[in-house]
């Protein structure tokens, strides 16, 4: 066996193992959660059709890694465990299924179901930050403002911060808080509309 044999066997032997070592990439998913909290178990008067505008991200959050925040300053995108799909898409379908679950009689809409929709209530949800911390909390920090169609000019604006630790140390609690803090977001969502409703 000549030398240039040998060297191409160990090498070939050392890129099987070095595959063999290759962390494999888990994907993860948010998911629907009932609600956590609302004021009030009176729900609208008569169908409410929601209409939410398109829902604007981070570029920090166009990743499909998952990010976590080491500090204020500093964050860690994690290659072995991503998104299953944008997060920008997980959280729009996420919070239109929550609020869904919330609102009876009635029903939430994306922009692109707009066409021969005519909406109630329009919201528009601007992400400022979604991550978990290095500390155990997932955080998410949203503005939002909601019209009603009959009177556009009267805007109303919020801006929210919801919190929620997450139990274990595994990439699964981390996801399952991100949806948490995303249901409490929907619970206040809800809350809101249903007390302007009353007025």
């Amino acid at each position: 066996m000549t030398f240039k044999t040998v060297f191409l066997i160990t090498n070939l032997a050392l890129f099987i193992l070095a595959c063999s070592n290759t962390a494999k990439t888990s994907f993860y998913q948010l998911q629907a959660i009932d609600t956590i909290k609302l004021d009030s178990k009176s729900q609208f008067k008569q169908p409410v059709i929601l209409l939410i505008n398109p829902i604007k991200f981070p570029d920090y959050l166009d990743h499909p890694q998952i990010v976590i925040r080491e500090n204020p300053y500093k964050l860690q995108l994690s290659e072995n465990h991503q998104w299953a799909e944008p997060l920008k898409n997980e959280f729009s379908r996420i919070f239109i299924a929550n609020i869904n679950r919330r609102i009876a009689p009635g029903r939430t809409i994306d922009f692109s179901e707009r066409k021969n929709i005519k909406p109630d209530i329009h919201l528009s949800i601007k992400v400022l930050q979604l991550d978990v911390s290095t500390q155990k909390q997932a955080v998410l920090s949203v503005t939002w403002a909601y019209w009603k169609a009959n009177t556009p000019q009267n805007i109303h604006r919020f801006n929210n911060i919801f919190e929620h630790p997450v139990k274990e140390t595994s990439f699964e609690s981390k996801v399952a808080a991100q949806s948490l803090v995303i249901a409490q977001f929907s619970d206040y969502v809800v809350n809101t509309l249903l007390a302007s409703n009353k007025h």
